[in-house]
């Protein structure tokens, strides 16, 4: 079953009652067995433990990158309590440089110590142009139940 190609399920609707393969991935955690008492087997334990965890924290960035990759390309998206969503990233205008169109009066009538460029802009209806803007982004949330 395809997860970007559902059409329709990429609002979170399946086109069909077919489960995916994905359960694993979402699988509870293991039980933990006991810690041993001897602090050699400890600490090898502990390294073997960390060298897991780490190896499992590298496979997840490389799934959460194509996923990311993904949303990208196709837009938001949520499936089997998993919700992706991309972010468009924050816009900073330029209200000054936009500002200086704008009729004398409009500018003398926001000038107190500092001319607030942002009222002007708006005032004279004139559009501010963009100063820098940020990288989407995307996050990708389990809904807890």
């Amino acid at each position: 079953m395809d997860l970007w190609n559902l059409n329709g399920a990429v609002h979170g609707e399946a086109e069909s009652q077919e489960k995916p393969v994905v359960k694993e991935a979402i699988a509870k955690p293991k039980t933990v067995s006991p810690l041993p008492t001897d602090p050699e087997v400890m600490l090898e334990k502990y390294k073997l433990l960390k060298m897991e965890m780490e190896q499992k924290q590298e496979e997840l960035r490389n799934l959460e990158d194509q996923i990311k990759g993904k949303a990208l390309e196709h837009g938001n998206f949520a499936f089997g309590g998993v919700i992706v969503k991309v972010n468009k990233g924050r816009k900073t205008y330029d209200y000054e440089t936009g500002g200086q169109k704008a009729p004398k009066e409009i500018v003398e009538k926001h000038t107190a110590q500092k001319i607030d460029w942002k009222k002007v802009c708006t005032e004279a209806g004139l559009d501010a142009p963009v100063l820098k803007q940020a990288d989407r982004t995307v996050t990708i949330k389990i809904k807890e139940d």
